[in-house]
């Protein structure tokens, strides 16, 4: 194309670029690679289901940015919403330990 300057100017992105925004992914990879970091997160972490389900979930259903969890509502309320989604995950199977047994093993 005759006559189009190809050359990037500063502050001007080219249309691919902003449809992907290309910076703010590398931004937000970087991110959550230096909370790994610096919070002492191993990184095994990364390959747990809940933490891509979470990102995932985060990504799909934007509802004016998510909101990171605090330190109060992990220890308090949301571990006893985990507490008592854990015991009704346990009522079906407790229910046939009287006619199947059960054998608590430790290693």
């Amino acid at each position: 194309m005759e006559g189009y300057d190809l050359k990037k100017r500063k502050g001007i992105s080219r249309p691919i670029e902003k449809a992907f925004n290309n910076e703010a992914h590398h931004e937000l990879r970087a991110l959550i690679a230096r909370m790994f970091y610096t919070g002492g997160l191993p990184f095994h972490l990364a390959k747990y289901l809940y933490y891509v389900k979470s990102y995932t979930f985060a990504a799909n259903n934007p509802k004016g940015g998510p909101i990171p969890l605090g330190y109060n509502a992990l220890r308090t309320s949301l571990l006893d919403e985990a507490q008592v989604h854990i015991q009704e995950l346990l009522q079906s199977i407790e229910g046939t330990w009287k006619d199947k047994g059960v054998a608590i093993v430790s290693n």
